[in-house]
């Protein structure tokens, strides 16, 4: 037993030096190599060679000395080096300093060109964005300082071989017996070496496995501590704007329940009960979105003071705040615009600062900065001109994608989803009045019209962007403007020229689906004519004419598109609504919601529901909802037939006047098709007043 115990110790400590020097190689190749492993953060980082130089420096020194004492030693001073090299670069990071274009419309005007701006007039912000990779190499540093001190504790033990056992013939004194200075190893055949081999092999193969996993560890905590780092300097955005987000408690409080998949159609069809009213001080707009398997309706609303600009998110439902979003005011930075529509998108322009705010949480999902603009400052592109100055709110179709200009200068197409410029393009026509419209079932990004050029009108679909090769590697900070490629891939093609003896009065697009319809005025021998053309890049619709008007001098006070992916228009003419199909000016059929009291505004559904009629009990319809808003106040539900024109297309089936009341400005109606609820809107001198009506 005391042969079989002496070839046994040295045998252990041989192993349990595999595992550690193993375990050791392993963890340093581990931290070394993260940043190219498809598990890591997109900011993991690297870490620059002075940092991961002295930790490579140590695990070769301590695998090297074979556990001299010389050597681990200098390997424990190494890996301390390590350490401090990388917690230092972590900590130190330095902060980049960032000019921004934010300037204010006043000084805009004064200096529209950016070669004429003084320097303090532009925006300095400084971001920091500390990698994680120099703080993962110094945990693995401190794995390998600690190893190197237990080896060195290890190595100062007296090691002493077991004692033979005491020989009861021999007396209490020195005797001739073997010592420990007399023990002779006994010989190895060929099945122990095979079973040392096999053991060192399995101490190898664990200590690589337990290095692996330890640099998993160092790689995983510092990405741990880089977001509790980055939390503590805050967004590098945060000197413009303070965000507040709703509460986890209270996230999907009053949601409705969604399967990711069916449509928002609910209107209410008896609008009979006031949920909520409340006073805004400035303009309101939708957005319905979806989150897992909840969905809601999030009014957004602008309010603004001479300090800050203040964009929140009200639940549709019941009116409680949910969220915000305060851009302060600045001498050299302000709110320029913001865009809302469906998919829980709210994009904030700051100047050449574009932000992306979840309209269900409220956070901000991403942040960018464009490029700079050589004339005026960008703003988002809508189906419609807008006239300087910019309005402060504007809503948009739903899509994957935004579209940014500036006045004689590029467009830009940002991903809504984290304000990502993918794709840009410059001006080809000199300055032109950009439109753009979006169809959520296309896979294109947008469909692009280029009004009142030199001397045309051009049309383009444009294709949806792909991210560079140099994204695909590494992407840049959100600073820093990423490589963008070109936008408009696609040929353009001209807008036909109005007929001979017309002018043509600024475009306008109407509706986009798989064609896109686009409107004008012509003037004709001085009478006034409305004209519609449906513009598409396919072979077909090379040979479209416009469409004109049969009436002279008359328009509608305004134009709704139906949500059915056709171009089918709601026309209103006073107290009269009319459906009409883009394609021509043929009324399908007219209604009177309330006779004597225009119109203000019109929503529906894009659903069928089933309805009896008539002494016919049995008699069963198919039919769409439409609720109107007249100038009073009163909602008024329709019920448009499905299946066309025939004895009675369109019926009043209900009218409440909840929401009627006083109101010297602009009427206005929005449909909250999750919870049923409609927003009855009046806009006087920049304030808002919200009625909110269920059934």
């Amino acid at each position: 037993m005391v042969e079989k115990a002496r070839a046994e110790h040295p045998q252990q400590a041989r192993l349990w030096a595999t595992f550690i020097f193993a375990a050791t190689v392993a963890l340093a190749v581990a931290a070394v190599a993260a940043p190219w492993t498809p598990w890591r953060d997109d900011d993991f980082g690297r870490a620059p060679w002075w940092v991961w130089g002295p930790l490579v420096a140590a695990a070769v020194l301590f695998v090297a000395g074979m556990g001299e004492r010389k050597y681990t030693a200098w390997a424990g001073v190494a890996g301390c080096a390590a350490v401090a090299v990388g917690v230092v670069s972590f900590l130190a990071w330095p902060r980049e300093k960032v000019v921004l274009d934010g300037r204010r419309p006043d000084q805009i005007s004064a200096r529209p060109s950016y070669e004429d701006v003084p320097p303090e007039e532009w925006h300095t912000v400084y971001s920091a964005e500390p990698p994680a990779a120099p703080l993962a190499c110094s945990l693995a540093a401190a794995v390998v300082l600690v190893l190197c001190v237990v080896m060195l504790v290890r190595r100062r033990r007296p090691r002493t071989a077991p004692a033979p056992d005491p020989d009861p013939n021999s007396g209490p004194g020195p005797g001739p017996g073997p010592g420990p200075e007399d023990y002779e190893r006994p010989y190895a055949t060929g099945a122990t070496l095979r079973r040392h081999a096999r053991r060192a092999m399995a101490a190898g193969v664990a200590g690589v496995l337990v290095g692996g996993l330890l640099g998993a560890g160092t790689a995983f905590g510092a990405s741990g501590l880089q977001r509790e780092r980055r939390e503590a300097l805050g967004p590098w955005w945060g000197q413009l704007a303070d965000s507040v987000t709703v509460p986890e408690d209270r996230l999907h409080r009053g949601a409705a329940e969604w399967d990711g998949r069916k449509k928002f159609v609910q209107l209410p069809e008896r609008p009979e009960r006031v949920a909520w009213q409340r006073d805004f001080k400035g303009p309101v707009t939708l957005s319905m979105c979806g989150r897992g398997e909840r969905a809601r309706g999030t009014l957004v609303a602008l309010e603004e003071s001479s300090r800050r600009s203040v964009i929140v998110g009200h639940d549709a439902r019941d009116g409680t705040r949910r969220w915000s979003l305060t851009v302060r005011r600045q001498d050299t930075a302000e709110l320029t615009q913001v865009a809302v529509s469906e998919g829980c998108s709210v994009l904030v322009l700051i100047g050449t600062v574009v932000l992306a705010v979840d309209a269900y949480t409220g956070k901000v999902e991403g942040s960018s900065v464009l490029p700079q603009a050589r004339l005026a400052t960008w703003h988002f592109i809508t189906p419609a001109a807008q006239k300087y100055p910019w309005p402060r709110l504007v809503s948009l179709s739903d899509a994957k994608y935004a579209h940014l200009t500036t006045w004689d200068d590029a467009i830009v197409a940002v991903r809504r989803s984290d304000a990502e410029p993918v794709a840009r393009a410059d001006r080809r026509y000199g300055s032109c009045i950009h439109l753009v419209d979006y169809y959520r079932h296309a896979p294109e990004s947008g469909q692009l019209l280029m009004d009142d050029c030199a001397d045309r009108s051009v049309f383009a679909v444009l294709p949806e962007p792909e991210a560079p090769a140099e994204l695909r590697t590494e992407r840049p900070p959100a600073y820093q403007p990423p490589p963008l490629q070109p936008l408009l891939a696609h040929a353009e093609m001209p807008v036909p020229a109005p007929p001979r003896g017309c002018r043509s009065g600024p475009l306008r697009i109407l509706s986009a689906s798989v064609t896109t319809l686009v409107e004008t005025a012509w003037d004709c021998a001085g009478k006034a004519y409305r004209a519609r053309i449906s513009l598409s890049d396919s072979d077909r619709a090379q040979d479209q004419r416009w469409a004109k008007s049969p009436v002279a001098d008359a328009a509608p006070d305004a134009t709704f598109v139906r949500s059915d992916g056709v171009h089918h228009l709601l026309e209103v003419w006073g107290d009269t609504v009319k459906m009409v199909h883009g394609d021509d000016f043929d009324a399908r059929w007219t209604v009177v919601p309330r006779r004597g009291d225009p119109v203000a505004g019109l929503a529906d559904s894009d659903v069928l529901f089933e309805a009896r009629r008539g002494r016919d009990a049995g008699r069963r319809d198919l039919y769409q909802p439409i609720l109107a808003l007249t100038q009073s106040g009163t909602l008024v539900s329709l019920a448009a037939h499905y299946e066309g024109p025939g004895k009675q297309p369109v019926w009043v089936t209900a009218s409440s006047d909840v929401a009627r009341q006083p109101c010297t400005g602009k009427r206005g109606l929005l449909a909250d098709k999750i919870s049923g609820t409609a927003l009855v809107l009046c806009t006087t001198n920049g304030r808002t007043h919200v009625t909110a009506v269920t059934g």
